[in-house]
């Protein structure tokens, strides 16, 4: 009996005979190239948002690290458990901190200014340091240096919470507390000595071989030199402690002691006197 053979399907390529060429026609070449573009961009996209996520959880726990630090806080109530309390620089005033996550710009946290009265009940004296006049719009805040007596005028610095003053930061503000804001922004250096009335700012300046000669009265309003004086032949204003000793008389006399010295290799300074020096 014959065998029967089927017949092949002329429709159908022999696997045998398909080849690269083939199959790499010039559309599906661009294909392959257009495929492996994106690929390549998803995966340096990838890669880019990985890297920033770590960035900001580097950031988010820098910032839960610097307030845990028990240092520079003060027990907060129960029902203010988000809020830190801390002395300020100046006696008798507080800060009312409240923290944020971190952002690219750093200004999200905010801080009120408070004294206690006699009953003990909170007496705000700046609800919002960010909202002030002139406040910085990066990770550092308004922050007191000093206080006139009478309480009217305080003297601004601007560092971040929790940290300490830069001192080569010459930047001031000056806050009326009739206005209830910032009400000049100035440039003095960080140990300045001011005025009772606080237009005036002295500060002495070191030489360049460490020796402190030289006192400047600043008019912060104007900018102007009013005032000051330089140390004569023998004298210093530099006392044991390295620094000048500056005080204000009243609005308009300045005091600075003065200190003799012996001789040239004679380190240490023997006291001798106060000089009086008037604003112009």
């Amino acid at each position: 009996m014959p065998t029967l053979k089927r017949k092949k399907n002329s429709l159908i390529p022999d696997r045998r005979k398909i080849f690269l060429g083939d199959i790499c026609t010039p559309g599906n070449f661009w294909i392959m190239v257009l495929f492996s573009f994106i690929l390549v961009i998803q995966v340096i996209l990838t890669g880019f948002v990985i890297s920033l996520y770590q960035r900001q959880l580097l950031m988010v726990r820098a910032f839960d690290a610097l307030s845990d630090r028990s240092q520079y806080l003060v027990s907060a109530p129960k029902d203010q458990a988000d809020r830190f309390f801390k002395e300020t620089q100046v006696a008798g005033l507080y800060y009312e901190y409240q923290p944020c996550r971190p952002t690219f710009t750093g200004a999200c946290d905010d801080a009120s200014i408070y004294r206690l009265a006699k009953n003990g009940s909170k007496e705000v004296v700046v609800p919002s340091l960010r909202r002030l006049t002139g406040a910085p719009l990066t990770s550092e805040l308004l922050q007191p240096i000093t206080q006139s007596s009478d309480k009217r005028w305080m003297i601004f610095g601007a560092w971040s919470f929790g940290s300490k003053r830069n001192v080569n930061d010459r930047r001031i503000w000056l806050f009326d507390q009739q206005v209830g804001d910032v009400v000049l922004a100035s440039s003095v250096p960080a140990d300045a000595v001011y005025s009772p009335d606080f237009k005036y700012a002295a500060y002495a300046s070191p030489d360049g071989n460490g020796d402190i000669r030289d006192v400047t009265i600043l008019d912060i309003w104007t900018g102007r030199d009013v005032g000051g004086a330089k140390a004569e032949t023998g004298v210093t204003f530099m006392g044991p402690n390295g620094l000048a000793l500056l005080r204000w008389g009243d609005e308009k006399n300045l005091f600075v002691t003065e200190y003799a010295r012996t001789d040239i290799e004679n380190t240490v300074p023997v006291l001798r006197g106060e000089r009086n020096l008037k604003v112009k």
